[in-house]
Order: structure tokens, then sequence, then C-alpha cells
């Protein structure tokens, strides 16, 4: 409740979508992210880090 993020229910998700789907790999931002990625990984999902700022947000020049 509240302005907390539920890293379970979003690993659970993400889980779920796995099970249905077939995912090739998963970008994420690596802020606050270690132990979801961990838990990901062991599950034998495929995780790339991308990070939010404009090193990976922009084109390439």
């Amino acid at each position: 409740e509240g302005n907390v993020v539920d890293y379970r229910r979003i690993e659970a998700d993400i889980k779920d979508i796995a099970s249905k789907y077939v995912v090739r790999e998963i970008a994420y931002d690596r802020y606050n992210a270690t132990q979801i990625i961990l838990n990901l990984q062991d599950e034998g999902l495929t995780m790339i880090p991308f990070g939010q700022g404009f090193k990976d947000m922009s084109p390439p020049t």
C-alpha cells in the first residue's frame, strides 16, 4: 500500500509471462534490481542491463 515497489509481485508477473510466452531476453534498469535479477536468472531467464540515462536511451551517432 502506498508508494512502495513490490518486487515480489513484479517477479511473479514476469515468471507468469515467461511461462506463457517464449521470452528471449529481458532488458532491465540496473537501479535497485540486483535481487530480482539474480532470482530471474536462477529461473533461466536472460537478463540484459539497459539504463534509463542518455547513453542507453539515445541512438548511436
